[in-house]
């Protein structure tokens, strides 16, 4: 058998878009960096996986050590398969029609097999219906007589209770019914892949709304590049699909972005686009600051740790974990910044909140950027009502004043708010690098650490002033 033309995940690419999966297997120079969101996903997946083979022990790992393994692996899974001996199979390596697939458990049943895919996400997913329909294909064609073929996935109301109970933390759903009914169409979106694997020069396939969904695609900096600063495609004022549909209808009479049928909430971002400048409603800014002292004002940034697997006691998966904090505050007649973490034991995260409780007593407005967590967190610790009536989001601030910056870069809410009112500020370092660096680092390191998370809080006061001099 030669080699697969076809894995898991270039199939899920191809049903994304054509045009991604030529480019990743034609012209892998063309992708972009990969976002930190995304690589902290890719090791959270890696490790649920592994850890759900503790439900089923004793199986055998064929794990390719790299790339060039996988034909070995595939022979020593089909040994494995025909060993009586061997009851359970991790990462089977198998290969039908071009397609390579490596199953995360395999158990023997009786004279055939059942097949579970783990999914870290709470839910199953219509990307993880396809996945698991595109390896059931595999596996049956191959020769593999399955009994079943499941997905297991995180429970979101699982506690834990002093020992982590593997059998109550995944929940398992058969999906054999799903896979069955879709063999034929699975064999056809195959031979589509393959076709376009084929081909000399890769698929013409417009842009739109296969870019974002289900996954960013890692080659949209490629296929955008001839995209005007100033496009429709950048605005916000009307929802994505509408946005596409404007932007080909534009290209199709090569019309300007200033086309007569934009309404005027879209030309004046457009405009801004053109400018490099942003928008805010002026008007409503003194209403929506009104009552906001400064002297009483307190800006808040936390990291928090989610993990997919409890790991205190008495939590849910992805609860948040306050991991660290920093806050900046008026005292003694200047601003300050403090900061604490409790990366070295978890345990202690009530230490962080009841740092941040001190210095909220007083009746101070405290500023966040769209952290929906601190409230209830600091609430369930301090035992008395939340302080929300104090608090002021600015991310959904600037969105009531519906202020707008070009985003061709794709930048998060904070970091394009930082770009558009402090453009001379460097961008802070981003919480997930922020969150891993804590995690793994040692206490001598964690202090360096807290010196960029304190750039949070300053870059929120710093926007807050330039917010008042506007108004």
């Amino acid at each position: 058998m030669g080699k697969h033309l076809l894995s898991k995940s270039t199939f899920i690419r191809g049903m994304q878009c054509q045009k991604s999966l030529y480019l990743h297997k034609k012209r892998p120079f063309l992708r972009d960096k990969i976002s930190p969101e995304q690589l902290a996903k890719f090791k959270r997946g890696t490790d649920v996986g592994v850890l759900a083979r503790d439900l089923f022990p004793g199986g055998v790992d064929m794990s390719p050590k790299s790339p060039a393994q996988y034909q070995q692996k595939r022979e020593e899974t089909a040994a494995a398969l025909s060993d009586p001996t061997i009851q359970v199979i991790y990462e089977a390596v198998v290969q039908y029609d071009d397609v390579l697939i490596m199953l995360d458990i395999l158990m023997r049943d009786g004279d055939k097999w059942k097949a579970i895919e783990v999914k870290s996400s709470l839910k199953i997913s219509s990307t993880y219906l396809q996945d698991a329909a595109l390896q059931y294909y595999v596996l049956k064609n191959a020769g593999i007589d399955m009994s079943d073929f499941s997905l297991m996935f995180v429970n979101s109301d699982y506690l834990l209770d002093e020992k982590l109970e593997l059998d109550q933390l995944f929940i398992i759903q058969s999906v054999i019914g799903h896979t069955e009914t879709h063999l034929e169409d699975t064999a056809k979106k195959i031979a589509l892949c393959k076709q376009t694997l084929n081909l000399q020069k890769s698929p013409e396939i417009d842009i739109g709304l296969q870019c974002n969904e289900p996954y960013p695609c890692d080659f949209k900096g490629h296929c955008w590049k001839s995209v005007p600063a100033d496009a429709v495609l950048y605005t916000t004022a009307t929802d994505e699909e509408t946005r596409f549909l404007m932007f080909h209808e534009m290209e199709s009479k090569s019309a300007t972005c200033s086309n007569n049928s934009l309404n005027e909430r879209i030309e004046h971002q457009i405009n801004a686009l053109k400018n490099g400048s942003f928008l805010i409603d002026k008007k409503n800014l003194p209403t929506k600051l009104e009552g906001i002292n400064f002297e009483k004002a307190i800006f808040v940034k936390a990291l928090y740790y989610k993990p997919a697997v409890p790991v205190l006691n008495q939590t849910k998966p992805y609860q948040p974990i306050p991991l660290a904090l920093a806050l900046s505050y008026f005292e003694n007649n200047s601003w300050k910044t403090s900061s604490m973490h409790c990366a070295n034991d978890l345990s202690d995260w009530k230490k962080v909140v009841l740092f941040a409780a001190r210095f909220l007593q007083e009746e101070k407005t405290i500023f966040v950027y769209g952290d929906s967590d601190l409230c209830d967190i600091i609430s369930s610790v301090v035992q008395r009502p939340k302080p929300e009536e104090r608090l002021l989001d600015l991310e959904k601030l600037l969105h009531d004043l519906d202020f707008f910056y070009g985003n061709p870069s794709g930048l998060n809410p904070f970091d394009l708010a930082v770009s558009a009112f402090l453009p001379e500020e460097k961008l802070p370092k981003n919480e997930v690098w922020l969150i891993k660096d804590l995690l793994e680092s040692g206490t001598e390191k964690s202090s360096n650490v807290l010196k960029h998370l304190e750039k949070y809080p300053q870059l929120m006061l710093a926007m807050m002033k330039k917010l008042f001099d506007m108004a």
